[in-house]
C-alpha cells in the first residue's frame, strides 16, 4: 500500500497529472475501516433488497452466539480450546447461511457488488468542506487534501516524530489538569510540553497544507493510526509560551472541524436507511454506587467492577431533555436491558455514563449501566453487543469517558465504542478521547444541545459550545475540559419536532389573540342585538 502511494506520487511529480494524486489517495482511503465499511454496506443491502426476516433473525442469533463465545474465550483462557472449537463451528454455520442469503437473493448480491465500487473523486465531489486525510506508513507519512485550489498530497516531514509528539500532547493535556490547582513546577513543565507539542503537530499536520492552499473554515479530518487519538481542535497555530489557556491560538478558533473514519464510510453513514421513529430523544443517566457484589456469568462467579459515582449525569440528562424533549431514564431504570430493548426507537441517544476503552481487545470496550442485584447481569454494554443492534439514530452522544479510544488495528483504525455505534447504524456520533469531568461536561452539553435545537449542524453546535466554555471559564479553559469531544460522521442538522421555535410561538399567540378578540366581538354584538 505504502509503496503504491509512493509510486503514484512519483508519477505525479514527473507528469504533473492530478489523476495520479487521486489514485494514491484512493489507495489510502481503501486501506481504512475495511471491515466496518463492508459490514455497513452489507446491512444496508439487506434492508433495501427484502431479505426474509426469519433468515435475518437466524443470522442475528448466530452473530450474538459468536459474541458470547468471544467473551468466554477472552475471560476463560483455561477453557479456550473448547470455546474456540464452538467459535469455529458457529462461524462455519454463519458463513453457510450468508452464502445461502446471497444465492437466494440475487438483488442483494447485486447491491453488495454495486456498492463495492468506490470512487474517491465522486466522494470528494459530494463533500462541501475542505478535506485532509492522513496516511501513516512504516517509512513515509502523507497528508492528502482537497481545497478550493484543488487536490494535493504532501509528505509529512521526517523531522517530526508523530508518535512521540502524540504521546507528549496527550500526557501534557492530562498533567496540566492534574496540577492545575497547585500550578507548581510540574504544572509549568506540562504547559511547556503542551505548547511545544501542540505547535509542532500543527506544523507537521496542517501548515504544510495551509502553506500551499489556504484551508477553508469547514474542515473534515480523516485520521490514520495513532492520529485517531488526537482532537485537532487543541493544536496551536503559532508558538505560545504563556500559561493563560483562554487566549491561546487554538485551531478551533479558525476551523469548524468534523471527523470520519474513511470517505467511503462517511458516504454510508450519510445515506443509511433508517426506519422512521416517532420518539425524539433517549437520555440515560445510570446510577453508580461502590459495592463488592458478585454475579454469575455462565459457570463463573465474577466480581462486579466498581464504578465511581457520577454526581452530575442526572442533571445533565434532565437539562438535555428540557431542551430537546423526549425521554429521560435515570437511576435504577437506566439498565443495560432497557438500553438494548429501546435504543432502536429513538432519533437521538444521549448516554451520560461511564465508558472504558480496552486497548488490547477493542470489542471489549464497554459502557456501564445501573447495576442490578441479581445473578445474571454485569450491566455492561460491550462493543460486540453494539454490533448486534440495528439503530435508527441520527446522532448518538457518548457523554462518557474514553468512548473514542480502543485497540488500534492496521487497516481498521481504533476499535472504539464510537465505531461500534457506527456499525449499529448511527449516522453521527459525538465521542470522547480521554476521561472527562462530568461537571464541566454538563455545561458543554447544555450549550451543544441548545445549538442542535436551534437547527445548527452538529459540528457547528459543538464548536460553538466549546468556544463558549473557553470564554465563560477564562481561568479553567484547559483543553482537558473541552477538547475531548469530537464529532464523527454526518454533520447535517437534526429536524427537531419537539424543540421550541420562537417564531412559531409568536405566530400562535397572535392567532389565538385574534380568535379571542373575534369571538368577544361576536358575543358583544349578539348581546347588543
Amino acid at each position: 500500500m505504502e509503496e503504491g502511494i509512493r509510486v503514484y506520487l512519483k508519477l505525479h511529480k514527473i507528469k504533473g497529472d492530478d489523476a495520479y494524486v487521486l489514485k494514491a489517495w484512493e489507495l489510502s482511503a481503501k486501506a481504512k475501516s475495511i471491515i466496518l465499511l463492508e459490514s455497513l454496506r452489507t446491512s444496508q443491502a439487506k434492508k433495501s433488497t427484502g431479505v426474509k426476516s426469519l433468515i435475518l433473525q437466524k443470522e442475528d442469533s448466530l452473530k450474538k452466539h459468536l459474541a458470547f463465545l468471544e467473551n468466554e474465550i477472552y475471560n476463560q483462557p483455561d477453557e479456550a480450546v473448547k470455546f474456540n472449537q464452538q467459535f469455529l463451528d458457529t462461524t462455519s454455520e454463519l458463513e453457510k447461511l450468508q452464502a445461502k442469503i446471497k444465492e437466494e437473493n440475487p438483488k442483494y448480491s447485486q447491491a453488495t457488488m454495486d456498492i463495492a465500487n468506490f470512487s474517491i473523486e465522486q466522494s470528494l465531489d459530494g463533500i462541501q468542506e475542505d478535506v485532509v486525510e492522513y496516511f501513516l506508513g512504516e517509512n513515509n507519512n502523507y497528508v492528502f487534501s482537497k481545497t478550493e485550489s484543488g487536490i494535493s498530497c504532501h509528505e509529512i516531514s521526517a523531522d517530526y516524530d508523530i508518535s512521540k509528539l502524540m504521546n507528549q500532547i496527550r500526557k501534557s493535556t492530562v498533567d496540566i489538569f492534574k496540577n492545575s490547582l497547585v500550578k507548581d513546577e510540574k504544572y509549568k513543565a506540562g504547559v511547556s510540553l503542551y505548547n511545544a507539542s501542540a505547535s509542532n503537530l500543527y506544523t507537521a499536520l496542517i501548515s504544510s497544507v495551509n502553506d500551499k492552499a489556504k484551508l477553508g473554515h469547514d474542515l473534515l479530518v480523516i485520521p490514520d493510526g495513532i492520529l485517531g487519538y488526537l482532537p485537532f481542535d487543541l493544536l496551536l497555530t503559532e508558538s505560545s509560551e504563556g500559561y493563560e489557556f483562554n487566549t491561546k491560538p487554538y485551531l478551533i478558533n479558525d476551523h469548524n472541524i468534523s471527523y470520519t473514519y474513511s470517505l467511503a464510510l462517511l458516504d454510508e453513514m450519510k445515506n443509511a436507511k433508517h426506519t422512521k421513529t416517532t420518539s425524539q430523544l433517549l437520555a440515560m443517566a445510570p446510577l453508580f454506587e461502590n459495592n463488592d457484589e458478585v454475579y454469575k456469568y455462565g459457570d463463573r462467579i465474577v466480581k462486579k467492577e466498581k464504578q465511581p459515582s457520577l454526581y452530575f449525569n442526572v442533571s445533565e440528562g434532565e437539562a438535555v431533555q428540557a431542551i430537546m424533549g423526549g425521554d429521560m431514564i435515570s437511576g435504577t431504570q437506566a439498565t443495560e436491558a432497557y438500553f438494548m430493548d429501546h435504543a432502536a426507537d429513538y432519533k437521538i441517544i444521549h448516554l451520560s455514563t461511564h465508558g472504558k476503552a480496552n486497548d488490547d481487545k477493542g470489542s471489549f470496550s464497554y459502557l456501564a449501566f445501573t447495576e442490578i442485584v441479581d445473578s445474571t447481569e454485569n450491566e455492561f454494554v460491550y462493543n460486540y453487543d453494539l454490533y448486534n443492534l440495528d439503530l435508527n439514530a441520527e446522532m448518538v452522544v457518548l457523554s462518557a469517558c474514553e468512548t473514542g479510544l480502543g485497540e488500534l488495528k492496521a487497516g481498521e483504525g481504533i476499535i472504539s465504542l464510537s465505531r461500534g455505534f457506527s456499525y449499529a447504524g448511527a449516522k453521527s456520533i459525538i465521542n470522547t478521547l480521554w476521561t472527562i469531568n462530568d461537571y464541566r461536561t454538563k455545561e458543554i452539553m447544555e450549550s451543544f444541545y441548545t445549538g442542535i435545537a436551534a437547527g445548527q449542524e452538529k459540528n457547528i453546535a459543538l464548536r460553538t459550545a466549546k468556544l463558549k466554555f473557553i470564554e465563560d471559564n477564562p481561568n479553567e479553559a484547559l483543553p482537558f475540559y473541552w477538547a475531548a469531544f469530537i464529532p464523527v460522521g454526518d454533520m447535517s442538522a437534526i429536524q427537531n419536532s419537539s424543540s421550541y421555535n420562537p417564531k412559531i410561538l409568536i405566530l400562535f399567540i397572535i392567532l389565538v389573540s385574534f380568535m379571542i378578540a373575534y369571538f368577544m366581538y361576536r358575543k358583544k354584538n349578539k348581546h347588543n342585538a
